[in-house]
């Protein structure tokens, strides 16, 4: 196959799961990222997010930090301790010092404090897309 200009090369649907207990959030969110061509997953807490995320690989995981049942933190800690190449969004409506400090050291992308700006959440998740894309490249070259 010949050479192809990479502006011209078809990209992969980007992937995204949502979890947050706000359902309103959640549907706005849902709304964005489909507009901007995302396929979204959706979870209402941490434990469904994780089980979400066991089935579907999403590119990139958008958790509030705090919820009823399983917690997006704790979500978190679990998902990178079986994906340590998991791309994790926290997100909190009470966003401390100490809570972005712990979800930064258990594996977080960023930590943005809701509520959230969306053009700022659309540069970070694209960002982290670009990242985790970067990540599988590697692996896939130390692989071969």
């Amino acid at each position: 196959m010949g050479w192809r200009h990479p502006l011209l090369t078809p990209v992969a649907q980007r992937s995204i799961l949502l979890v947050d207990d706000e359902a309103e959030l959640v549907r706005t969110l849902t709304l964005l990222f489909e507009r901007d061509g995302w396929r979204v997953w959706q979870a209402a807490d941490g434990g469904s997010g994780v089980e979400m995320y066991e089935r579907v690989r999403p590119d990139i995981v958008v958790t509030d930090a705090r919820m009823p049942g399983l917690s997006g933190m704790q979500a978190l800690h679990i998902l990178k301790q079986r994906d340590p190449d998991a791309s994790v969004i926290v997100l909190s409506a009470a966003p401390d010092v100490q809570t972005a400090v712990e979800a930064m050291q258990l594996g977080a992308e960023t930590f943005l404090a809701k509520p959230v700006d969306l053009d700022e959440l659309r540069e970070v998740t694209t960002r982290a897309a670009e990242s985790a894309d970067l990540r599988r490249r590697n692996r896939q070259v130390t692989i071969h």
